[in-house]
């Protein structure tokens, strides 16, 4: 749904979804919307998008690393 709503929509649904990750307090939550950013189809949007992953990089790296167990 969130995918869904980032891929056809534009600068206020994926500001709307970054914002509520930057709210959010559960990591599952957390991550399920920012992968959800990745959905847009904007040039421009993914940008920010990769500029996100580097700043939340630290919730990655744990996310990926539990993962694997």
């Amino acid at each position: 749904m969130y995918c869904s709503a980032v891929k056809e929509g534009g600068l206020a649904e994926w500001d709307f979804l970054f914002d509520r990750f930057q709210n959010e307090n559960v990591a599952g939550e957390q991550v399920k919307l920012l992968k959800s950013l990745g959905c847009s189809e904007e040039t421009w949007l993914l940008q920010r998008y990769l500029h996100g992953i580097h700043v939340y990089e630290g919730l990655f790296a744990t996310f990926t690393c539990n993962n694997l167990v």
